[in-house]
């Protein structure tokens, strides 16, 4: 029997394969058994803690609007992941960036809180090569947060504030059971 697999399963300095789709194709060739051929797809293989949504029109740079993530019941473990979409300033999206790698859950708070500005995730990008910093405009796009941890209460808020220190809720959170 030879199977083949098609999807990237290459690891990197331990960084988790990103979600996918994996096909394969089969070819049974026996004496003893009719030959069969067939191929199709797997279900889509997703990391724990996939379950995630977007936040658009975030400023990666100082702008009139800012934006603050705020995590909450996150585990000290949690390995926080974040794909970058419909940047203006790139047509080359950025996918599942190591925001835990870049440190910037370092802060997590013994209640399971950690606060997050975009400018920090945009800095963090810029310097880890996957963002220009002499990008002409504001650096904004859709930014998606995947969490690998438990399933459990863990919510992600959108906080915005503008140049007069005004801060600002939104009804954008992500609740990942």
């Amino acid at each position: 029997m030879v199977v083949e697999l098609a999807g990237d399963t290459t690891l990197e300095d331990g960084v988790s394969v990103s979600s996918q789709t994996f096909s394969a194709d089969v070819t049974v060739n026996s004496p003893d058994v009719d030959p069969i051929e067939g191929s199709g797809s797997f279900a889509e293989i997703l990391r724990d803690g996939s379950e995630s949504d977007a936040f658009e029109w975030v400023a990666l740079e100082p702008a009139n609007l800012n934006n603050i993530f705020r995590f909450t019941n996150l585990e000290a473990d949690a390995q926080v992941f974040a794909t970058i979409r419909d940047l203006n300033s790139t047509a080359t999206d950025i996918e599942d960036f190591d925001v835990t790698a870049a440190g910037l859950t370092s802060g997590i708070s013994a209640g399971g809180e950690l606060q997050i500005t975009a400018v920090e995730l945009g800095d963090a990008l810029v310097a880890a090569g996957v963002l220009d910093a002499d990008a002409v405009s504001i650096t904004r796009g859709t930014v998606e947060f995947t969490i690998e941890q438990a399933p459990g209460s863990l919510q992600v808020r959108r906080l915005m504030f503008n140049a007069d220190g005004a801060v600002n809720s939104t009804a954008e959170f992500i609740n990942i059971p």
